[in-house]
């Protein structure tokens, strides 16, 4: 169970970086 967490919290961890990036590329882009 605790692993499963770990992994949860990896993967919404790397979609807030991913979207963070996204939203920067963006910015730079206009």
């Amino acid at each position: 169970m605790f692993y499963d967490y770990q992994i949860v919290i990896h993967l919404v961890y790397m979609a807030k970086d991913a979207h963070g990036y996204a939203k920067t590329k963006q910015k730079n882009n206009n």
